[in-house]
């Protein structure tokens, strides 16, 4: 905790009081901005903060993009289209652009996708829990070869 943490529990703000007696520009800043000391970089920490909240609403994988009629590349391209909104959306929610707006496309999202993004969200939860083993169910059965008979019995 930084040397004023403790003021933060009565305010939300704080003003620099080097600046006000250096008879500069009043300068306030938030707990948040503030560097730990453990060397940890609070943009960093809210970056990644923002990134698992958006990428756990916009969580489409590339094979929703597929579909009846529509070429690979089309596809493909749209995938990069949609990973591009979502990577602007993590910059402007890190850096407080446009927060109203982006929440509300949020919320918007998750209402009207809301099971698109438990079934992404399910099928996360199923290839994390793997740690890389293939569930038996989706493993290729290997057929018996054609010069191996079977006896009559």
């Amino acid at each position: 905790e930084p040397c004023c943490g403790s003021s933060f529990k009565e305010k939300k703000t704080l003003a620099c009081r080097g600046c006000s007696k250096a008879g500069g520009e009043d300068f306030a800043f938030k707990q948040e901005d503030l560097v730990p000391s453990q060397g940890e970089d609070p943009r960093v920490k809210r970056e990644m903060r923002m990134r698992s909240r958006v990428c756990g609403i916009f969580n489409r994988q590339e094979a929703d993009f597929k579909e009846q009629g529509k070429s690979d590349r089309d596809a493909l391209m749209d995938y990069y289209r949609y990973m591009e909104k979502v990577e602007e959306m993590i910059e402007s929610l890190t850096n407080r652009i446009d927060v109203e707006r982006i929440e509300a496309e949020l919320l918007a999202h998750e209402t009207t996708q809301k099971d698109s993004i438990y079934r992404n969200q399910a099928l996360k939860r199923i290839r994390d829990s793997s740690f890389g083993v293939v569930p038996y169910s989706w493993q290729i059965k290997p057929r018996t070869p054609k010069w191996i008979q079977k006896l009559p019995a």
